[in-house]
């Protein structure tokens, strides 16, 4: 086909299924309570007792598992899918890939897609692909409020995305957050961005910010080329930040225990750590255990019966936050011995953001100081070398509402860190070490902002 020319016009609605083992829907009917596990170390338990009492089902289950990397393995080494065929395989990105192959180029491709193709990690290759060379005539998001998509939940978002030939125009047309098809006739809504344009707003990646307005792109950057971002391209963040993911929540992470297994080796709670002799075990914290300036905004209970978020947060009320002596409890601790070989040494304070976001939320961006704790991966730690007055002063940059709207325009998915946490701009350091003229008896904006940030945190 490509010999003759290629295709004329490409429609389609591909699958939006990942290309992965899920082991909670294969044994959903026969083994439920693989539904309700508090860990990835329960979950393992489950599966060797299905392996031990059940060989016709983990046969099945084996074979299942063979046929879905097998064809995961092929997809990625065929040749065919260089683009698409990356990091978390999604279906649609190999049928995108596949038709804009096949087109012609004088013609078009139409397609639906999850919005994330436009600024997720594993898709940003292919679409700054495609966008870098004029190829990406057309994006427009949608949110599914209305129900165009009866079955599917009503803040998923979807694009109608139209792809052309190489060189088929030198700027996409970009609409987002549209509710229906007649948003679309708004012309304040849409914004034509080049890869210039898209490389000065989001360097590190080159995937496309989420205006909403034509506004919304002038302010953003104004602020994109007033400050430095956290990360940079080679690594040397100007505030020496080096964002780190202290534990994995998943099934390699094995050395957390429950305060029912830790009250049964023994061990007795001191605050919120549990203590044995010279043995501590530290608080393993969640994203859902911290609110902005706040690391005790809640504990941890586990639900059963909710098997889609069973660890759910139980705000601490007003009057636990007056009490100096009430600490948020988390769903497991980690050992100190196993913090201080990963870190370094069990850090006396850790500034950390929250993962799980929207930026659709109240807030996008929520930060906070916790003193002593271990980390889960839905509270990156921002490592920095910097003294603590102006690791006080990032805090507050964080948390700001000027930083809150660039978040805004910037978070496609569920997640704040990566390349998005990375190229949000912040205050340069030399700007908190100028002087602050407002305050009497105060020289510097840093010395004048740490009381400040004390009294919220």
């Amino acid at each position: 086909m490509s010999a003759q020319g290629g295709f004329d016009v490409n429609l389609g609605n591909p699958p939006w299924d990942m290309q992965e083992v899920k082991d909670n829907e294969f044994f959903a009917a026969s083994f439920p309570e693989i539904l309700s596990v508090k860990s990835a170390k329960d979950k393992a338990a489950v599966l060797a007792r299905i392996r031990a009492s059940e060989p016709v089902l983990w046969q099945s289950y084996q074979e299942y598992v063979r046929v879905t990397y097998g064809q995961r393995h092929f997809m990625a080494n065929s040749g065919r899918f260089p683009l698409s065929a990356t990091g978390r395989m999604n279906l649609y990105r190999l049928f995108l890939e596949a038709g804009h192959t096949l087109v012609g180029p004088a013609g078009r491709v139409g397609i639906v897609l999850p919005s994330g193709f436009a600024s997720d990690s594993f898709s940003q290759d292919h679409f700054s692909a495609l966008h870098g060379d004029g190829r990406i005539v057309s994006l427009y998001d949608f949110e599914n409020r209305l129900g165009l998509f009866p079955e599917v939940h009503s803040s998923y978002r979807f694009c109608l995305l139209t792809i052309g030939g190489k060189g088929a125009c030198a700027e996409t047309d970009f609409v987002f957050f549209a509710h229906a098809a007649s948003d679309l006739a708004d012309s304040w809504r849409h914004v034509r961005l080049s890869q210039h344009a898209v490389c000065v707003l989001n360097p590190l990646s080159r995937t496309a910010p989420l205006f909403r307005s034509r506004q919304d792109y002038v302010l953003t950057l104004q602020m994109q080329k007033a400050g430095p971002i956290i990360g940079s391209s080679n690594g040397a963040s100007p505030w020496g930040i080096k964002p780190m993911l202290m534990f994995m929540m998943n099934a390699d992470m094995k050395g957390h225990r429950t305060a029912e297994e830790l009250e049964a080796a023994g061990c007795h709670l001191d605050g919120n750590r549990y203590v044995q002799g010279q043995e501590v075990w530290l608080p393993f914290y969640e994203g859902k255990m911290v609110g902005m300036y706040d690391h005790r905004a809640a504990s941890i209970r586990f639900d059963p019966t909710n098997r889609v978020r069973r660890n759910q947060p139980i705000a601490l009320s007003e009057a636990e936050h007056e009490d100096a002596t009430q600490l948020a409890l988390p769903m497991f601790w980690v050992n100190s011995a196993s913090v201080a070989e990963r870190c370094g040494g069990v850090p006396r304070w850790c500034l950390a953001v929250k993962d799980v976001t929207s930026s659709t939320n109240e807030r996008t961006s929520i930060a906070a100081m916790l003193a002593g704790v271990a980390l889960t991966d839905s509270l990156p730690w921002l490592r920095t070398e910097q003294a603590a007055s102006m690791t006080a002063c990032l805090l507050a940059n964080l948390n700001s509402l000027p930083f809150d709207y660039v978040a805004r325009q910037k978070v496609a998915g569920l997640h704040l860190r990566g390349h998005y946490l990375g190229q949000l701009p912040v205050i340069g350091l030399p700007r908190y070490e100028a002087d602050c003229p407002w305050a009497r008896g105060v020289s510097r904006l840093n010395e004048w902002m740490l009381p400040r940030v004390l009294e919220l945190t």
